[in-house]
């Protein structure tokens, strides 16, 4: 029983199913075991109390359903080759959300290849991306619009795109209470106006947009790279944000895991219920910026033009403020001090807070902005070719000896 129990803990760590559909699939293995061990006792059961994954033991409750995790994994084709498609389990909200769009006159807009392949986006439109279940990933490209499907063994799920005014949909829903369902894998084009990210349950991933982007996930992390102006808005129940590029904005709160941000921006807010948070490259030179973790570190680096009037405590830890020319002391007890000070005057505020663990501000170095590698849809183009060099000409009467390597001595 050991082993199966090991199969889900490394499902759910490896990411091949998030921690709410785990919750799911367990509550609907709990429901169905408490139908397998009705009336278990041994005078209202045949077999004298005894049963198979479904039977379920006093003594032993957690592995009576790791056991029928591992039968239905075996069912539905697992053999180590890793989860295949999203489980996704719960009423047909989607699918009811589709029908309430078609009484509401949304137009639909047709894909290229059916459930998947191009569409049309206007310049300037507001493009959403929803999933009952499963990761989504966007990505910046110079072609068209494009939904893409990842994933093996899929089935009870459905795809529309639809159109209302200067917002576009893109939506996987189920078709029956039991599905698996795709990762969505969308091309952004350049003009698009604005992305918005959202599932039930899933890893979110965007790459090298200039829009304002919001992302919303119950569970699973969120990576931003090589973001441009656009400000990134980032909201999950559980797990990691990291976050990176020159976004005017940035608004990230996880219920549970790390903060990173890695880049430049000018508004700041983080929050995190469990995790360290690290930001590096605030300018900050007005209004107001909150980070807080209610466990965990915080290292926060602005860049040398900000003006902060900073606040800093913590119940447990130390607080280092090493910036150039800062006006401040601390005050409190030593196991948990309190910081108040001002660098480069005060025309930004600054609070820093964490229940548990220390606080370090000081300055960012500066920022290089990696080059971006080419879009997937750029022909690749063969480098030139350098020119050979010449042969210099052989000495008189060594007509018979090898010519010297340029530079080199025979």
């Amino acid at each position: 029983m050991a082993e199966e129990r090991m199969r889900v803990l490394e499902m759910i760590r490896e990411g091949k199913i998030t921690a709410e559909e785990g919750a799911r699939l367990l509550d609907a293995l709990r429901a169905a075991g408490d139908v397998g061990t009705a009336g278990k006792g041994s005078a209202n059961r045949p077999d004298g109390g005894a049963g198979g994954h479904g039977a379920g033991r006093a003594d032993d409750p957690l592995g009576s359903i790791a056991g029928m995790v591992a039968e239905i994994l075996q069912k539905g084709g697992w053999g180590g080759r890793g989860w295949k498609g999203t489980w996704s389990t719960g009423p047909l909200a989607g699918l009811e959300r589709r029908r309430q769009r078609e009484a509401e006159g949304w137009e639909p807009i047709t894909l290229s290849e059916g459930d998947h392949g191009t569409f049309d986006l206007p310049a300037g439109a507001r493009l959403t991306v929803e999933a009952e279940a499963g990761g989504i990933e966007a990505r910046a490209v110079s072609g068209p619009a494009r939904l893409d499907l990842e994933g093996e063994g899929l089935s009870a799920f459905g795809v529309y795109a639809a159109r209302k005014g200067d917002t576009v949909v893109l939506s996987s829903y189920r078709t029956e209470h039991f599905a698996r369902l795709p990762r969505l894998l969308v091309s952004v084009p350049q003009h698009a106006g604005q992305l918005s990210l959202r599932t039930s349950g899933g890893g979110l991933h965007v790459h090298g947009l200039a829009c304002p982007v919001t992302l919303h996930t119950s569970g699973g992390g969120i990576h931003v790279k090589e973001q441009g102006e656009g400000s990134v808005e980032a909201r999950t129940s559980g797990g990691g944000i990291d976050v990176e590029g020159r976004p005017v904005a940035v608004d990230l709160h996880t219920s549970g895991g790390g903060i990173t941000f890695r880049g430049s921006t000018r508004a700041l807010q983080a929050r995190t219920s469990g995790g360290s948070i690290t930001i590096d490259g605030a300018c900050l030179t007005s209004g107001e910026h909150r980070v807080k973790t209610a466990g965990g570190s915080v290292r926060i680096r602005l860049a040398r033009e900000s003006s902060v009037d900073l606040s800093a405590q913590t119940s447990a830890g130390h607080i280092s403020v090493d910036l150039p020319g800062v006006q401040g002391e601390q005050s409190g007890p030593r196991i948990s001090p309190r910081y108040r000070g001002r660098y480069n005057g005060a025309g930004a505020r600054l609070e820093v807070s964490t229940a548990a663990g220390s606080v370090d501000v000081g300055l960012a170095e500066p920022w290089v902005e990696r080059p971006s590698p080419a879009a997937p849809d750029a022909p690749f183009v063969m480098p030139p070719v350098p020119p050979v060099p010449p042969v210099p000409p052989r000495a008189p009467g060594n007509e018979g000896a090898p010519a010297a390597e340029p530079g080199g001595v025979i």
